[in-house]
């Protein structure tokens, strides 16, 4: 499936408390400080992403992906994820993460 072939992404509810947002300029500062924790980036190769400079990167690239969300709870940020490597009958979902506290 190419990337042309996509509908442009919407907010979805997913139920009462928990919604997916494409993600927009206007979400810069909750993201950075949601993705601020190094706990959330331990376990991954990415181990560094916490400190401002990767956080910047991460979300210009993020925002670049076009097929990101980032993940609400009532109206507070607690994570995101994204759609990647669009292929004819597969696309990846990953570069997820929840934050650790709310």
């Amino acid at each position: 499936m190419s990337k042309s072939k996509i509908p442009e992404l919407t907010r979805i509810q997913l139920n009462d408390e928990l919604s997916l947002e494409p993600i927009q300029e206007s979400h810069f500062e909750m993201l950075m400080q949601a993705i601020s924790d190094p706990q959330i980036w331990e376990h991954t190769t990415f181990k560094d992403r916490w400190r401002e400079e990767k956080r910047e990167k991460w979300f210009r690239k993020a925002l670049d992906n076009k097929f990101t969300y980032v993940i609400f709870r009532e109206d507070q940020c607690i994570g995101s994820t994204r759609f990647y490597d669009f292929e004819e009958d597969s696309v990846s979902i990953g570069y997820t993460f929840f934050v650790t506290k709310e």
